[in-house]
C-alpha cells in the first residue's frame, strides 16, 4: 500500500484528545484522535474528514463528534491530507487517488489500521463521515476499500471518479457531473455493502445538489424507500428525510435540506462551514451507524 507514514509523534491534549504529528511521504500533517474518558469495550470508531479551507480542528468543532464520543464512549479520528495544496483539500480528484493503494484514501486506511491495532475498537464498528472535499474522498474509500468501513456519511460531496485534475474538480463541483465524460471506474462501488447516509442542501452553490442526485443513484438504485417531510420549525430549515430498505433492513438514508448552503447541518455557528439552521445531522449519523436507528 502506498502512502507511507514515516514518523508519528503523540502529544496529549485536553479531554484526552491526541494530536498525531505525522510526517507523511510528501508533507507534514497534523491529525487528531479523540479518545473518550471511558471508552466502551470493543468501541466504535468514526473517521471524520474535513473540506477545503478548513482543518481537523474545524471539523471537530463543526460536527461535535467528539462531544458525542465523550458521552457514548467511541473514538473519533480526524485525518489531514498528506499532500498539502493551497486549499488544504483531500486529494480525491486524480486517477491515482481513485485507485487502490493511491493518494489520501490509502493513507487514511493505513492510519485506521494503526488505530485498530492500538486500541480496543471493534473493526465492525468503523465508520467514515465527511464534508465537501472530505465527503468526496469517501467514495474512493468505500469503493476501493469496501471491507474497512461499515458505514459512510457523505455531506455535500461528489461521487466517485468524476474528475482527473484539481481544476476539473472545481468546475464539476459547481456545475455538477459532466455527463459527456466517462467516469474513472478503477473500483467497483457495487462491492460496498455498508450503510450510506447522504446529506445536502438545496442552496449549495459550492457543491451542486446534482451531486446528491448522482450519489443517490450510485448507492441506492434498486432499493425500496420511504420519505418523510419535516416542515420548518424552531429556526430549523424544512427538509426531506428518506430511508432506503433492503428487505426489512434500513441500509441507507438521505437528508435534503431546503435552502441550506455549503455547511454542516445543525452545527455550531462558529466557523464558515457551519449551519445552525439545519437539522442536527451528527446524532442522526451516530444513531444510524452505531445503533441502527
Amino acid at each position: 500500500m502506498k502512502g507511507n507514514i514515516l514518523n508519528s509523534n503523540i502529544v496529549i491534549k485536553s479531554m484526552m484528545t491526541i494530536a498525531l504529528l505525522i510526517t507523511a511521504a510528501r508533507a507534514t500533517a497534523t491529525e487528531k484522535l479523540f479518545i473518550p474518558t471511558h471508552p466502551q469495550p470493543k468501541a466504535g470508531l468514526f473517521v471524520v474528514l474535513h473540506g477545503c479551507l478548513t482543518n481537523a480542528q474545524d471539523i471537530e468543532v463543526a460536527t461535535r463528534f467528539s462531544e458525542h464520543a465523550e458521552t457514548q464512549g467511541f473514538y473519533v479520528f480526524y485525518p489531514e491530507p498528506a499532500k498539502t495544496n493551497t486549499k488544504g483539500c483531500f486529494e480525491f480528484y486524480t486517477p491515482e487517488a481513485q485507485k487502490p493503494g493511491g493518494g489520501d484514501a490509502a493513507i487514511v486506511v493505513s492510519k485506521v489500521q494503526e488505530i485498530l491495532n492500538t486500541y480496543d475498537i471493534d473493526p465492525n464498528k468503523v465508520f467514515v463521515a465527511g464534508m465537501s472535499a472530505g465527503s468526496s474522498l469517501i467514495p474512493n474509500l468505500v469503493n476501493c476499500y469496501p471491507e474497512v468501513f461499515k458505514g459512510a456519511a457523505m455531506h455535500s460531496g461528489m461521487g466517485y471518479g468524476l474528475t482527473s485534475t484539481w481544476q476539473e474538480s472545481l468546475t464539476v463541483a459547481v456545475k455538477g457531473p459532466n455527463k459527456r465524460k466517462q467516469r474513472n471506474n478503477f473500483c467497483d462501488g457495487s462491492n460496498y455493502k455498508g450503510k450510506v447516509f447522504l446529506i445536502h442542501g438545496t442552496g449549495d452553490k459550492v457543491m451542486s445538489p446534482k451531486h446528491f442526485k448522482l450519489l443517490n443513484k450510485d448507492y441506492f438504485t434498486g432499493l425500496e424507500s420511504k420519505a418523510e417531510r419535516f416542515p420548518a420549525a424552531n429556526d430549523v430549515y424544512s427538509y426531506t428525510r428518506r430511508h432506503f430498505y433492503y428487505g426489512n433492513e434500513v441500509v441507507g438514508q438521505s437528508l435534503l435540506v431546503d435552502g441550506m448552503a455549503h455547511d454542516w447541518s445543525g452545527s455550531k455557528p462558529m466557523i464558515p462551514i457551519c449551519s445552525q439552521f439545519g437539522p442536527q445531522v451528527t446524532p442522526m449519523i451516530i444513531d444510524f451507524f452505531l445503533y441502527n436507528n
